[in-house]
């Protein structure tokens, strides 16, 4: 699920994630503006995860971190890896999840549209998420692995 999720969100960030009014309509809502950046007045402006301040971070360090812990999980000879880079995999999906989110709710400019490519991106951190806080369950072990040793009992002498 990690896998194929931190596949699809880095194949979203290279795609348009909100749709702006075209130049014309904001010459219609703005007629003084100023064009900068060689925009013709018919071109339609998007944005991407780079226009995300703080997310593209996030959305970068957890597919980062997917990664390693999928190549743990086929590589290792035992979970141990896998589990351990499960936690930062976590962590930083978590925060994008959230982020990814809030901008649902707050778009990063006032007239942006997310587009549908920007829905499959909060779906895909959704399942990385869910797929990394999956994998650090303890109750199973997959085939090939050796199950951790249990804990051994400790008994307390109740002798002074």
């Amino acid at each position: 699920l990690c896998a194929i999720a931190s596949i699809v969100l880095f194949m979203t960030t290279f795609s348009d994630w909100f749709n702006l009014p075209s130049v014309a309509d904001l010459k219609d809502i703005a007629p003084d503006a100023v064009l900068e950046g060689g925009l013709v007045s018919g071109e339609s402006i998007a944005l991407n995860v780079w226009d995300l301040p703080i997310g593209r971070w996030f959305v970068y360090l957890s597919i980062l971190c997917a990664a390693w812990m999928v190549l743990a999980a086929l590589f290792s000879a035992n979970p141990e890896w896998a589990v351990i880079l499960a936690t930062p995999t976590v962590i930083f999906s978590f925060f994008t999840m959230l982020i990814l989110s809030y901008r649902l709710i707050d778009p990063p400019r006032e007239a942006a549209d997310p587009t549908t490519v920007y829905y499959v991106a909060v779906g895909a951190s959704v399942a990385l998420f869910a797929g990394a806080f999956w994998a650090i369950r303890d109750e199973f072990v997959p085939p090939g692995f050796k199950k951790a040793p249990a804990p051994e009992v400790v008994h307390l002498d109740s002798a002074p």
